[in-house]
Formats: C-alpha cells, structure tokens, sequence
C-alpha cells in the first residue's frame, strides 16, 4: 500500500484509493472504462462495501486539492477548509492513473486503488469510514501478486499470504478477532521453511519450530498457551544434536543435557519446578570429568573440581539436606509423566 498526499500542517499526503472511472472530467463509481482489470477489482470489492454511491461526482486531484490532518485522521478540502466528501484522482506524467480514493465527511470509504506508472494494479485497499474492511492486496510492478490480507470493521481474520516477485509463499500468518491463531509459517526464498510457529489466541501455542536453508532443524520446541512446556532441542546445520531440555508448564524440569559440536557431553544440568536440583556435571572436550556440583533447592552443597586428566580436586564437601518426602513423591510423579512423554514423542518420530 503506498500512501502519499500532503498532510495539513506540515503537509504530506496519505490517502489510498477508490475504485472509480475517470470520465471526461468525471468519476462513476460502478463504470470502469476500457479496463477489464478495473470491473475485476470491482466485482471482487462489493462483498466489501456496505455502501457504493452509484451517482456520477466531480473528481479532484488528490495531490493537489486535498490535505490530511493528523490531528483527526480526516482529509479535508484546501479551498473549502471542509472535511472532503466526493472522488479524486491523480495521473503519473504519462497520463495513466497514479491512484483513485473516495471519501465520505473526510473518511476514506470503499476501494482505495493504486497503479504503478506503467498501468498496472499496484494495490486495492477497500474501507468502510476510515476503517479496514475486506481483502487488501497489493502487486509487484510486473503484475504479480506481492501479498493479500483480510479484515472484518478493522480486525485481523483469517490466512494472510506474502509473495515473492517469483510467486513462491515467503509467508503465512493466521488471525482470529485480531489475533494470530493457527500456524504460521516463513519461508526462504527456495519455498523452504524458515520457521514453523503455532499460536492460539495470540499466544504461542503448539510446535516452535526454527531451519537452517539446508532444511535441517535448528531449533525445536513447544509451548502451551503461551508458555514452555516438553522438550526442546537444539540442532548444527549437519544434524548433531547441541542441547536438550524439558519444561512443564514455563518452569525447567528434568535432566538438561549439552554437547560439543562433534557430539561428546558438554554439561548435564538438573531442575525441579524450575529450580536447580541433583547432580549436575561437566566434562572436557575428550569425555574426561571437569566439573560436578550438588544441589539442593536451588543451592549447591557439594563441589568436585577435575583437572585437565581428570583427576579429581575436592574444593567443597558437605552433606545434602534431608528431602521433604512430599517432594521426593512430587519428583516421582514428575519422572513418570516425563518418561510417558518422551516414550510417546518417540513413538511420534516412528510414525
């Protein structure tokens, strides 16, 4: 959409276009002349509009005789000083329309059109009184379709699709009352995914998924209603895994584990409700112990300390507090429901 009138004080323009015929000296809504694009952006638009005026209006020029006031959002009529109700249009330098609007009490209403200079469409932009209202569209110069979207009264709904100049999908989102519900996908310029991402509501929700150009995963997770939950992992551009992790509802459960890039255990971290818990470790880069440190409700009471062949050097001992049996019952349960989870998600691979 391309928005350039002049603005009252300072002056710019911004209107989008009608749909209307030029005529000698006037606009008729509803009869496009020699176009058969125009009555096709016609037809296509009166599902959008709720009210088409049918009578024949005098046209202005929309760069020179009307003026935008960002105080109010209104277009008003430089010699009148009024909130501007009627047709106007302007003309590239070889004569063919640069862009076509109508407006009621300085509202804009109906199909804004916009052309490029060598007469193609360049955007349809329908409203009902300022407000979005219907399938917006917009081409590239050559006549491809560059990207289509949807509002209902100024609300976002349903699929809204981006193209490349080459007619490849570059993009998908979804809305439902204003808010992206459903997948939503990107592309790389080839047609393969970039990023895969699940919404509900306008949350995240479902899988996140992350790839590199080659179409290997970079990164996977998932969430619930707007919060971290199952396993996340993260992958090189080859394919070997670097870490992965677990989270119940936004909160770090369970065994973490990271790798170096050749695949050899880098570090395994421990979490309970989020906390840091167990037996945490960290080796070198040939497998040989460096690091292990012992927690309890998030504090470390123990610290072994390797050097570089492994050899262990005790920098602080001490004895673990005793465990609450109800937490010891809750990190149970929570064990059980991890191992079902992950025995389902590999049952899922399998498939």
């Amino acid at each position: 959409m391309i928005q350039s009138y002049l603005i009252r004080t300072p002056l710019i323009f911004l209107l989008l276009f009608v749909g209307v015929t030029i005529g000698t000296g006037q606009i008729t809504r509803g009869n496009p002349v020699n176009s058969s694009d125009d009555q096709q952006v016609t037809d296509e638009s009166k599902e959008n509009q709720s009210e088409t005026p049918k009578r024949s209006v005098k046209a202005c020029n929309c760069n020179d005789d009307l003026e935008y006031d960002a105080g109010n959002s209104l277009i008003y009529n430089k010699k009148t000083q009024k909130p501007f109700t009627g047709v106007c249009v302007s003309f590239y330098d070889n004569e063919n329309r640069e862009r076509e609007a109508e407006f009621i009490n300085g509202k804009e209403h109906g199909n804004s059109l916009a052309y490029w200079e060598n007469g193609n469409k360049k955007a349809i932009t329908p409203y009902i009184q300022n407000i979005e209202h219907g399938w917006w569209r917009y081409w590239y110069e050559d006549g491809t379709l560059a990207w289509e979207n949807n509002y209902d009264m100024g609300s976002k709904e349903g699929e809204w699709t981006w193209f490349s100049e080459s007619g490849q999908v570059t993009k998908k989102e979804s809305y439902s009352n204003n808010l992206k519900h459903g997948l939503s996908v990107v592309n790389y310029d080839n047609g393969t995914p970039r990023s895969e991402i699940g919404y509900a509501n306008g949350l995240f929700d479902g899988k996140y998924v992350l790839y590199y150009d080659n179409g290997q995963i970079k990164m996977a997770k998932n969430y619930m209603q707007g919060k971290l939950d199952g396993e996340s992992v993260f992958y090189t551009a080859e394919g070997q895994m670097l870490f992965q992790n677990y989270y119940s509802n936004g909160k770090k459960e369970g065994e973490w584990k990271f790798y170096y890039d050749d695949g050899v255990l880098r570090e395994i971290e421990v979490y309970s409700e989020g906390k840091s818990s167990g037996h945490w470790k960290s080796f070198h880069e040939d497998g040989k112990p460096k690091l292990e440190l012992f927690y309890s409700n998030d504090e470390v009471y123990k610290k072994v300390e390797y050097d570089r062949f492994g050899n262990p050097v005790v920098i602080d001992t001490g004895e673990a507090p005793e465990e609450d049996p109800k937490e010891a019952k809750r990190k149970a349960k929570e064990e059980e429901r991890k191992k079902k989870k992950e025995a389902k998600a590999k049952k899922e691979k399998e498939k």
